[in-house]
């Protein structure tokens, strides 16, 4: 609850501030938005426009391998760890999310909804989606969309993925194409 409460006065003490500023809505999902007790993460997608330094900034990101959200994830949470971030990514779920605000609401108003969320004992870990047994464990570290395109390649039969347990001391001896424990 404290991560999101220190999510959402970010987006209302810096609302003119890039990244933020093309920050528009922003959901939750997952077992704490289902009320879990004690969630893993908190899963947050947030939805933005694109402006002319946001297009160039994406760009040099892809030049250079780095990823295009840590400003708007830093911005957000001011490196806070704890929050799953999934970006632009609404209109492609099949499971529920919950609206915590949108620009031009009060922090007052963002902070009923996300109160309004009630707790659920019974609300355990929320299912994990385009999920492989290669990646049992480590799914936290492989975002969806990730799993997705792999999952699908798998499926079509255009990889395959070995998982690999590496021991202590082991890691640089490890065979090109190993990412995150996993042989594609």
């Amino acid at each position: 609850m404290e991560l999101v409460e220190h999510v959402l006065r970010a987006l209302d003490e810096s609302p003119a501030a890039w990244p933020l500023s093309l920050v528009t809505e922003l959901y939750v999902f997952g077992s704490f938005a289902r009320g879990a007790l004690e969630p893993h993460d908190v899963d947050l997608e947030v939805e933005f426009e694109s402006d002319w330094q946001w297009s160039t900034h994406f760009a040099d990101c892809l030049a250079y391998g780095r990823n295009p959200h840590s400003p708007m994830k830093r911005a957000l949470t001011g490196g806070r760890r704890g929050c799953q971030f999934e970006f632009r990514y609404r209109d492609r779920v099949d499971f529920e999310m919950t609206l915590l605000w949108r620009r031009g609401d009060t922090l007052t108003a963002a902070l009923e909804r996300l109160h309004a969320i009630q707790p659920d004992a019974a609300a355990g870990r929320a299912p994990r989606h385009a999920m492989l047994p290669q990646f049992e464990g480590i799914d936290q570290w492989i975002p969806r969309d990730i799993r997705e395109v792999l999952s699908g390649a798998v499926s079509s039969g255009a990889i395959a993925i070995d998982r690999r347990v590496l021991g202590p001391g082991n890691e640089q001896h490890a065979q090109p194409g190993v990412v995150a424990g996993l042989m594609v």
